[in-house]
């Protein structure tokens, strides 16, 4: 019983995944035939005046790659991978994993949810760094407004807490600047590594 179930969810999951996948778009645009289309934004955040705790971040500049799924026409759903840089007496970084969830207010408009998980923060290696969930409000998948929360492993021991505020970017202006921040980021990081 329970193997045939399984093989007829892989059956429904595949069938779906492929049908979506039949329809490809390279940025969402509310009048195609779109199912799904590529996530690329880029964030420049600041915390709160006083809602961080410590370490206070400076500036953050982070990047959300993955793919969105259109469940129906006022919804879409999809994973992505998300890179944070950020500035405390030094850049540090954090990478991780975030479900998004995209519901369309108008065709102009989105609320985007996406709750998450910080695998690694680099002031703390050793292990789950935390979690994370933003929200945002886009713009034509162009530019909008973005506010985070990042609660990530302290030492010697807790959590801290930091709430971000600041600007998205998103579809081809966010791979563009997703893009030369990677390029930027390599170059630095390099640099960082030479004696």
């Amino acid at each position: 019983m329970t193997r045939k179930f399984l093989t007829a969810l892989a059956i429904l999951i595949f069938m779906q995944f492929t049908s979506a996948v039949a329809q490809v778009c390279w940025r969402y645009e509310h009048d195609a035939a779109c199912t799904s289309y590529p996530i690329t934004d880029f964030t420049l955040t600041t915390p709160f005046p006083g809602a961080a705790g410590l370490p206070e971040r400076h500036v953050d500049f982070a990047t959300n790659l993955g793919w969105l799924f259109e469940t129906n026409e006022r919804v879409a759903l999809g994973p992505a991978f998300f890179f944070s840089a950020y500035l405390n007496g030094g850049w540090h970084s954090q990478w991780g994993l975030h479900g998004r969830g995209r519901f369309y207010l108008t065709e102009k408009w989105q609320l985007q949810i996406s709750p998450g998980v910080i695998v690694r923060d680099s002031p703390y290696p050793d292990g789950f760094a935390g979690y994370s969930v933003a929200v945002d409000v886009m713009h034509k998948d162009w530019v909008g407004f973005t506010a985070r929360l990042d609660v990530v492993k302290s030492y010697p021991e807790g959590h801290d807490t930091v709430f971000l505020f600041g600007l998205k970017a998103g579809s081809y202006i966010g791979m563009g600047m997703s893009g030369a921040g990677a390029v930027v980021g390599g170059i630095a990081y390099i640099v960082s590594q030479i004696d």
